[in-house]
């Protein structure tokens, strides 16, 4: 397991951005996005992330774990290394340390140490929430992947997250306006017909609402 887990800490390197060659091993990634978070192993070879405030994240069960949705929430994913980020109150005043904050989850979570190379990340600032998007890098590793759902980083006053969560549906835009758009059209389907069309419903209007976001001038080119 130490080995497993050392891998995925000492191996991930390479290029994530589209416009730089900046990715660095989780270590890395820890000290640049997650300053006073530290490694600790057991006598078991088990990893954990320790964070300032003594909160953990045990690295050996985050590794693969497949976001889940709440009953609380409407439309977003959690999952176990999202809420250990969120509880760090993380810088993200930029676009660069929003996206560095996802590509830690990725290092932190996925098997494939290569996970992060692979992919190309983009961010956009709509209010007090950041939108970090995911593509695949097809370009220099094809094949047939799983497309992930934007990311979306609630951020307070001094620029601190206070909540990292994945969107269910692919949105591009404000957070306000995706949480209105899923929670109206699931109440209105769920009503209407116990949401038997709700997924493309929602398909339509996020669609829609989208476009006019963008026609509204909203939109901060991506980053």
């Amino acid at each position: 397991m130490f080995g497993f887990i050392g891998a995925v800490l000492l191996a991930l390197s390479g290029s994530a951005m589209a416009a730089t060659n900046d990715i660095s091993s989780l270590g890395e990634l820890v000290k640049l996005y997650a300053p006073g978070c530290y490694f600790q192993s057991d006598t078991t070879g088990r990893q954990t992330l320790v964070g300032p405030d003594g909160s953990t994240l045990d690295l050996t069960k985050a590794v693969g774990e497949t976001p889940m949705p709440t009953n609380s929430v409407i439309g977003y994913w959690f999952s176990s290394g999202m809420d250990f980020l969120s509880a760090q109150k993380l810088e993200a005043a930029t676009a660069k340390q929003a996206i560095g904050i996802v590509q830690l989850l990725h290092a932190m979570t996925h098997r494939d140490p290569s996970f992060v190379r692979q992919k190309l990340y983009s961010a956009r600032k709509f209010g007090d929430a950041w939108v970090v998007d995911v593509d695949h890098d097809f370009t220099n590793y094809p094949g047939n992947v799983m497309q992930i759902q934007p990311y979306e980083l609630m951020v307070n006053k001094s620029n601190r997250v206070e909540r990292l969560r994945e969107r269910c549906y692919h949105y591009l835009g404000s957070a306000e306006v995706y949480t209105n758009t899923v929670s109206t059209v699931y109440e209105r389907e769920i009503k209407r017909d116990n949401g038997r069309n709700y997924p493309e419903k929602l398909f339509d209007e996020l669609r829609e609402a989208w476009k006019k976001e963008k026609a509204a001038d909203n939109v901060v080119p991506k980053k």
